[in-house]
This record gives structure tokens, sequence and C-alpha cells, in this order.
């Protein structure tokens, strides 16, 4: 690997997008490939960033929680293909026929209908009026319901899912549309078949045995901590944009296990040879392989498993990995199994580049040009009618808002605030560049019309 060269590669994208702290390690085989901290855990204090640092890994978590949920089929107690009302007497949606079909499977595999809702904001809520933060929420055009209470317990999830209007976006199974509700739901599962709580569950059956000593939950448990990151924000200042330290970390009980993991660079690379050397230790070889196999399609090559995203045909091999962001979390995590390799860019800041910086440093690896994308679309020209199809304002509780305009006769997606020049790669499909890297949209029909778009793994409906 040439490390100058990635260096260079990295330090821009560190530079472009005014990255404070940035960890990145590749190993092959148990082996250093590349490992280096840029910049500061603590910008004021000039302190430097470690493979020992505690960072957020934000929905990372997600294929933690899948392997609980494994190790208890294994341990007999439960199937992924049981009904979730087996467990979760008290969920309810609109729509009732619907939701007896609902498995834990496609809890797992963001499948079950559920579209995106708000539960992970009101989730927040306490912390983000700890910071004073709702009104700047609010300013990028947010909707917010001041009379919502905080979800901070089970029993809030449930209240809030069962208050909540919306239709599902289909029969369980049929679409895949990222759900941190769903992931929520598992962790109740995990408590309610094991007897323990979520976070004990996960700390004595997943960290500790894997040697995860300083892999966490809850901000009170990274308090006394050598090595912790400050949160960084980006805050608009005339026609500037500052960044401004914070010590509060977004709090979320009841969303635990949707993403919510504090870890370091070192204990993360412990996690990944659960998964790279067939050498299964908490879970057993058919487990994993469960894990890691493409259950749904969310774009052309790319497949959602068991909280991983995988991708069958990269470069010929199998490439597992998954992102995470929330405040002051941006978080990439990738491993290819057959290959020995794994790698993880861990960074302090919301909205980083971390995946197309770790996807740079693994096409180093393999003597690669690192701007290479191993997904590759060909060009495709829109007709007027195909353009007018996908042309509209696309919405979701979750907060991301989409309009798709016509602009000198191309289109143009404008989210939060950016116009995002399309390239057209379908007769409803086509990509952006979109914090730093190439991201699939696709348009959905419905009764012959595109009345949903699929955006970053989510559906969003057309208003």
């Amino acid at each position: 690997m040439d490390k100058n060269k990635f260096e260079a590669f990295a330090n821009e994208q560190i530079e472009q997008h005014k990255i404070p702290g940035t960890m990145i390690a590749i190993h092959k085989n148990g082996t250093d490939m590349y490992e280096r901290g840029f910049g500061y855990r603590d910008g004021e204090q000039k302190l430097s960033v470690t493979s020992q640092t505690v960072f957020g890994i934000g929905s990372i978590t997600k294929s933690m929680t899948c392997v609980a949920i494994l190790q208890l089929q294994e341990a007999g107690k439960l199937s992924v293909h049981d009904s979730v009302l087996t467990y979760l007497l008290e969920f309810k949606t609109p729509d009732e026929a619907k939701t007896k079909q609902m498995t834990i499977h496609h809890f797992m595999t963001h499948s079950s209908g559920i579209p995106p809702l708000p539960t992970l904001f009101y989730a927040n809520k306490n912390s983000m009026e700890m910071e004073g933060s709702i009104e700047q929420f609010k300013a990028m055009g947010m909707e917010w319901d001041d009379e919502q209470t905080a979800i901070d317990t089970n029993e809030d999830l449930f209240t809030f899912l069962a208050e909540q209007d919306y239709k599902l976006l289909g029969e369980p199974g049929q679409y895949m549309s990222y759900s941190n509700d769903a992931y929520a739901l598992l962790g109740i599962i995990i408590e309610r078949v094991s007897g323990r709580n979520y976070t004990e569950y996960m700390k004595e059956h997943l960290f500790n045995p894997l040697g995860m000593n300083n892999t966490f939950f809850s901000p009170e448990e990274i308090k006394d901590q050598n090595e912790v990151t400050l949160l960084y924000t980006t805050e608009p200042s005339g026609d500037e944009v500052e960044i401004a330290a914070s010590s509060l970390w977004w709090d979320a009980p009841a969303m635990y296990a949707a993403g919510y993991v504090k870890s370091t660079a070192d204990d993360m690379l412990r996690y990944g040879e659960l998964f790279s050397n067939d050498h299964p230790t908490v879970l057993t070889q058919e487990s994993i392989n469960a894990m890691i196999f493409p259950h749904i399609q969310m774009q052309p090559g790319v497949y959602y498993g068991y909280g991983w995203m995988v991708s069958p045909d990269y470069y010929g091999t199998t490439l597992i990995e998954h992102s995470g962001g929330i405040k002051g979390v941006s978080a990439s995590f990738a491993i290819l199994p057959k290959k020995g390799i794994k790698g993880v860019c861990l960074t302090n800041i919301a909205g980083a580049p971390a995946n197309p910086i770790l996807m740079g440093g693994l096409n180093l690896a393999s003597e690669r040009d690192p701007n290479e994308n191993y997904l590759q679309y060909e060009d495709y020209e829109w007709s007027n009618e195909e353009r007018q199809l996908l042309q509209g304002n696309y919405v979701s509780k979750e907060g991301n808002n989409v309009e798709i305009k016509e602009q000198d006769e191309q289109l143009v997606v404008v989210s939060y605030g950016m116009e995002l020049p399309a390239r057209s790669v379908g007769p409803q499909q086509m990509t952006v560049q979109f914090h730093g890297q190439e991201t699939y949209i696709e348009g959905i029909y419905i009764d012959q019309e595109i009345k949903r778009i699929s955006f970053g793994g989510r559906q969003l409906i057309k208003r």
C-alpha cells in the first residue's frame, strides 16, 4: 500500500471538509497495513487522535444488534422468522394485517414496510434541549412538534409509534427502506428474550468476549475515560460556516440498538475479526454467513444483509460495510471477509466523508486509484417524459425532504439546501455527489406513476 499516496488523498478530503479529527486504520490478517490519526480529538488543547480515542460509530451499531439476535437464535430462544408480535405485543402500526406478517428478519433487513419516521429526533429531545439545538433544527426546515414528549423508555417508543399517522410502504419483505425504529424494537426483543438489559447483554456477550474494553453506550460511561473526542458541529456564520466544539453527546436510551455505540479503532478492528478470518468466536460460521448474505437489494450491486451493506462483487470478492452518522459522528467500517482485510474511519463531525476516505484506502491496498468507484453506472439519456415523471417534492418524516427539478434541460436534486446536479443512469435512476460520494436515487413506480424515490436507502414519498 502506497502510504504517501493515501495520506495525500486523505488529507485532501480532511482539509476540504474541515474535519477536526480523524482516525483511519486498515489491517490485513491482523497486520497493520495503515494506521494513523489526523488532527485532534480536542482542538483547543491540541490533543491528538489515536487508535484508542473513543468516537461515536452511529449505525455501525446495527450489525452488533444483529449479532445478539443471532446468538439468541443459536441458543434456541427465538428464530429470525418469528413474528415480531410474539415478543412485542404492544407494537402497532396503522395496518394490523401487515403488522402480523412482520418478522424479526424484516426488521433486520429494513424491509418491514415502516417508512422513515421522526422517532430518533424525539428520542434525542432531552439532549437537544440541553444544548439548545431545537431552534437550529427547525431553521433547517425540519418539522418539529413542541408538544411531543421525549421518547425515553420502551413504553414511550411503543406509544409514539402507535400514534403515528402513515401508510406502510408495502407488504413486509417487498421494499427496503432504512428504519432506525425497527432496530430500536430489535433491542427490546433482545431484552425480553435474554432477560437482560440491552446494554448489559451486549457487554456480556459481545464486547467482553472480544476484548472490546473501550466500547460503551451511555455518555456517563465515557466520562472517566482518558481519550474521548469532543464532538464538533457546523454553525452558519454569515456566508461562512463555523465549527464549534461540544462535550454533550446526544443520548437516547430507547434507540441504543439503532446507533449509540461509542468505540475506538482498536476495538472496532477486534470486532471485525469476527467476520474476516473464518474463526468464529461469539457466533457460529452459519450465523456469520447469514449476516453477510445479500438478503434484499438496496441498489444495483449493493444489498442489505443483517446489519451490513453487502456488495457480492467488489472486484471479484465480497465487501461488507456500514456507515454511521449523528451529532459529532461520521464513521465507516468495511471488511473483505475472504481477503482478511478490515478497515475503519472514525471522525468527530457529522457530514464528513468517512466512507469515501475508507474506500480510498481499500483501493490503494489493492493498488487501485483511491478515487475509483467499484459501482459503475452507464450514462443514460432521459426523454422529456422521463424527466417530467421524476420531478416533484419528496418528503420524509425523518427530515430529509428532497426536490427534483429541471434546470437547463437537466435534473437537479435539492437536499438540505444543496443543489446537486443529477447524472442520468437509467429511465428512473440517477446519481448525485453527496457527502463526497456518488449516491444512487431511483424512482419507484406505484400504479404506473413514480410516487416515491429511494434515496440513501430510504424511501421518500411524493407530495
